[in-house]
């Protein structure tokens, strides 16, 4: 948004992407240091959705009614102006726009669109209470479809990978990978991204300095 603030409007290419001097010009800030994605910095600039953190700001500005484009440029709306402003109700804005409108299967081919939004509130439940110590995804996830089985059926058998693991990989996908990673909320060290059972992740302190989590009250009749 800052960037977007400096040029006042940014070009667009043709196909609505940002052109490549403008993705360049963000790699260069060095503000994404996802282990998973450091190569990014030497990876050759082809398009704008080789960069999905890059791609997925862009989304979220737009959902959210920060950003408009125009005759091909991109730039702040009133809104986004002000809320730069308040980096509270920005990060408030941004939370909430990815948890309620954008589609969490974006970035993925799996054929369930639930898994991962759904109960969401509740992965963030588990990592407040497990988190503080490096848990394997498989561990999260078999807690989530324990809490929320008819999801199970929302995603068709593929004959590559049992059920179970197909789903879980679906699940850590959407929920650590992406959501909470995008958000800085996690580390997530792994020998190999393919195998879940290789993957642990871990809050960040970040985590408990944005939330508060409280069990519900008991009802006194």
């Amino acid at each position: 948004m800052e960037h977007i603030q400096e040029a006042g409007e940014l070009k667009l290419t043709p196909r609505g992407n940002l052109q490549v001097k403008t993705i360049r010009g963000l790699l260069e800030l060095n503000l994404f240091t996802v282990e998973r994605w450091n190569n990014y910095q030497d990876k050759k600039i082809l398009k704008e959705e080789d960069f999905s953190f890059i791609h997925l700001a862009k989304i979220l500005l737009k959902m959210a009614g920060l950003a408009k484009v125009r005759h091909s440029e991109l730039s702040l709306t009133k809104t986004g102006m002000k809320l730069l402003k308040d980096p509270d109700a920005l990060l408030q804005t941004l939370f909430t726009t990815y948890l309620k409108e954008f589609n969490w299967a974006y970035f993925d081919g799996y054929a369930s669109e639930l898994i991962g939004p759904a109960g969401a509130g509740f992965s963030l439940v588990l990592l407040h209470k497990y988190g503080n110590q490096a848990k394997p995804v498989t561990f999260y996830a078999a807690k989530y479809f324990r809490a929320f089985p008819m999801l199970e059926d929302t995603m068709p058998p593929v004959s590559y990978a049992p059920h179970e693991k197909h789903l879980a990989s679906c699940y850590a996908s959407r929920t650590y990978d992406s959501f909470l990673t995008f958000f800085g909320l996690v580390d997530i060290t792994a020998r190999d991204y393919r195998l879940e059972q290789l993957r642990n992740v871990r809050k960040r302190p970040l985590f408990d300095a944005l939330f508060a989590l409280y069990p519900p009250k008991s009802s006194v009749s």
